[in-house]
């Protein structure tokens, strides 16, 4: 039942982010564009970035320090260059020691018809729904909750930097990587 849960939070999360960004000027609150060593953007551009709350993330309040003990959930702030089709993204999140803590799939697309469903993991970790996000500046707008609150951060009190990486349609290697500070004390 948690697993469900935590699907259909993500589910409200992502459709939440359809309209963030729609008030954000080119260049405001956005992330720089990567470029390859040739100065050329490279093939898939995707971005990072980390905000306390949804009012925060729709408005480029993003930051890289949370405080452990009174945030609830930091949210990703994703983007990812457009494409067709219903999509997969995954997050991998792993603590100061290098340890992953959590992988959170999230299905997507931003064109046309798609499935409800898209399976992920090889099947081994079942199906994510797919949610239908906006486009802002070539870009498909994803918001991701990493939980904090009641887990095992707070529970261990996991301070420090906090990795996340970013992995697109089943690729082997990190789209993007984006880190976080948790601090404080109990």
């Amino acid at each position: 039942m948690r697993g469900v849960r935590r699907l259909v939070v993500v589910g409200v999360f992502v459709a939440l982010a359809a309209g963030c960004g729609d008030n954000l000027r080119p260049g405001e609150g956005q992330p720089p564009t990567p470029t390859g060593p040739s100065g050329q953007s490279p093939a898939v551009t995707a971005w990072l970035r980390f905000a306390p709350d949804l009012q925060s993330a729709e408005h480029g309040g993003f930051q890289e320090e949370f405080p452990l003990y009174q945030q609830r959930d930091v949210l990703a702030v994703i983007g990812v260059p457009d494409g067709d089709g219903a999509r997969k993204l995954r997050l991998d999140v792993t603590g100061p020691g290098g340890g992953l803590l959590e992988s959170r799939w999230v299905g997507f697309t931003t064109k046309g018809a798609a499935p409800e469903t898209l399976e992920v993991g090889g099947g081994v970790v079942g199906d994510v729904p797919v949610e239908r996000v906006r486009v802002v500046d070539g870009h498909a707008r994803l918001l991701v909750p990493i939980a904090i609150a009641g887990t095992t951060l707070t529970r261990y009190h996991l301070k420090g930097r906090h990795t996340v990486s970013l992995y697109v349609d089943g690729a082997a290697t990190p789209a993007a990587v984006g880190a976080f500070e948790l601090r404080g004390a109990p």
